[in-house]
């Protein structure tokens, strides 16, 4: 792979780990991405099973589900306006994604789009045949 085709997955595959894998604690199920917990958990009885949190340096979202086995489970999700060591640090290696993949002569908006589709666990077939050349 291309100089700038590997730090561009590199980069896709640092802004993911971050996230995934999730693993239960109970029954040891792994969770690999966002799409891959949403369908192989169950949504919560009696709720959403989405809860805000808030600290003032922090600010990240709760997906509480319910595992086939029965454990409940807890991914979190932060907020893009997150301004800790990490939030800065996730935020700069999204923006130089972006910005390989402009210089790659990909349109801006689209390349936010396909990298989001992989932070949200979601396959990015413009992506993948990009990487795959």
């Amino acid at each position: 792979m291309p100089g700038s085709r590997r730090q561009i997955y590199e980069g896709l595959v640092a802004l993911n780990e971050e996230m995934f894998p999730k693993v239960c604690g109970r029954c040891g199920q792994v969770f690999h991405s966002v799409d891959d917990y949403l369908h192989k958990t169950r949504r919560l009885f009696h709720c959403s099973g989405l809860r805000r949190y808030e600290e003032p340096s922090l600010s990240f979202l709760g997906l509480y589900r319910n595992c086939r086995c029965g454990s409940t489970l807890l991914a979190m999700f932060q907020d893009r306006r997150d301004e800790s060591e990490v939030g800065m640090r996730r935020r700069t290696r999204f923006q130089a994604v972006l910005d390989q993949l402009v210089e790659a002569g990909w349109d801006r908006s689209i390349a936010r789009e396909e990298v989001e589709k992989i932070l949200a666990g979601q396959k990015s077939t413009l992506l993948e045949l990009f990487l795959a050349r």
